[in-house]
């Protein structure tokens, strides 16, 4: 599956500033930081399918970001795959392409697509608009 898109991925971190709170001390300062940038990503937008819950509702596919899994992650020592992102709201994905706000959105659920490998060959960000 090509890529459509250029992505950048950030986490909402402490930046190692200080700000001066005005009493003689200070408070953290935290900032959108990025984690990964420019990479390859397929974006697809809501409503690509439709797919059975649970309870044999149906309802359409959230907005998702397909990316190769080599730019998410690493293996570890135990030659594990352990990811480099995560989801909530410290974690948000920028997708070059598209218009205003629409490109920026939370990462709300993570799968990875397995092939033959231990390794997963691409990564799914489920993703929804920032409020």
């Amino acid at each position: 599956m090509p890529p459509t898109h250029r992505v950048r991925i950030e986490e909402y971190a402490l930046t190692g500033e200080v700000i001066d709170d005005g009493m003689g001390g200070g408070t953290p300062e935290r900032d959108w930081l990025p984690v990964v940038t420019n990479i390859p990503g397929r974006y697809m937008p809501a409503g690509t399918g439709l797919v059975r819950e649970e309870h044999g509702d149906r309802v359409r596919d959230a907005p998702s970001v397909v990316i190769p899994a080599r730019y998410l992650g690493r293996l570890t020592d135990d030659q594990e795959y352990e990811l480099i992102v995560g989801t909530g709201d410290n974690w948000r994905v920028d997708i070059g392409g598209l218009r205003g706000e629409n490109r920026r959105k939370s990462i709300v659920n993570i799968s990875e697509s397995y092939g033959r490998r231990r390794v997963p060959d691409t990564i799914h960000l489920e993703t929804e608009l920032l409020e």
